[in-house]
């Protein structure tokens, strides 16, 4: 039988009604956690599942899920998440903040639109924010918990005409070492994951039709990322980013911005 790292243990994953989301529940719930998956609403595509048939088939398959319907931008919806967990499970082990957006609408920064800038703002940095926050208490009286952000390769390369993201997953980032160090007494690791390009997911494929898949970040490949570091405490590692190489490459790098420490290194 499969060694189940997490059983007993309880996931937040936000952003999972597809993708890198969907795949890091689907990872989490077959380690034996069980998942609230959260999502605004439902995917799209012919092969696309609604947030709830999502959770019905981790259910199937003999893992415990609760589905939410649910906008991270917004406090109340939030709040909604995390009483939703505890009323279910009683705690909080595990918060993967994965909800994003990346915009359509890419132009110099002297155009772009601030509706879009604020829209970017809003999910992928003030969503993490909100999300951190409202789990924070539980964790703290816990003594235990781990978080991890969703990051990019542009929070430290921002494309030409991107900057708003870059932005976004720069300040995720630079709260993620933070607050790394204010919690690591009560035992909690924060770390963020960072997918080096393009993740093979449906939405990168409509965006970028030119490039080739293949050479793409592979969702499992940052759900198994994700598992290693759900299995992480403060005293083993936290307050690092961790890149996650295209499929098939082995060396990664891990970067953080502890006291004393290499900011980079490398691992093969």
């Amino acid at each position: 039988m499969k060694n189940r790292h997490l059983e007993g243990k309880y996931a937040i994953i936000t952003g999972a009604s597809r993708g890198i989301g969907q795949a890091i529940a689907a990872a989490l719930a077959g380690e034996g956690a069980g998942v609230v998956i959260c999502s605004r609403g439902k995917s799209e595509g012919n092969e696309a599942r609604s947030l709830f048939s999502f959770a019905e088939e981790i259910r199937s398959m003999g893992a415990q899920a609760v589905a939410v319907r649910s906008d991270v931008s917004r406090e109340e919806d939030v709040n909604t998440i995390v009483r939703q967990a505890l009323e279910t499970f009683g705690r909080v082990d595990i918060l993967v903040n994965n909800a994003g957006v990346f915009p359509n609408y890419h132009s110099p920064l002297v155009d772009y639109p601030i509706e879009s800038w604020d829209e970017t703002m809003a999910t992928n940095l003030r969503g993490v924010f909100l999300c951190i926050k409202a789990v924070l208490p539980q964790m703290i009286e816990q003594k235990a918990g781990c978080i991890i952000n969703i990051s990019s390769i542009a929070a430290v390369r921002s494309g030409k005409g991107r900057i708003a993201y870059g932005v976004s997953k720069a300040g995720v980032e630079r709260l993620t070492f933070g607050l790394a160090e204010e919690v690591k007494e009560y035992n909690i690791a924060i770390n963020a994951l960072c997918p080096v390009g393009l993740t093979d997911t449906e939405s990168a494929r409509k965006l970028f039709p030119e490039q080739n898949p293949d050479r793409w970040v592979k969702p499992e490949d940052v759900a198994e990322a994700a598992i290693w570091l759900a299995c992480q405490s403060a005293s083993t590692f936290t307050g690092k980013a961790v890149m996650v190489p295209a499929h098939g490459r082995r060396t990664i790098f891990i970067y953080g911005r502890g006291a004393g420490e290499r900011p980079w290194v490398q691992i093969d």
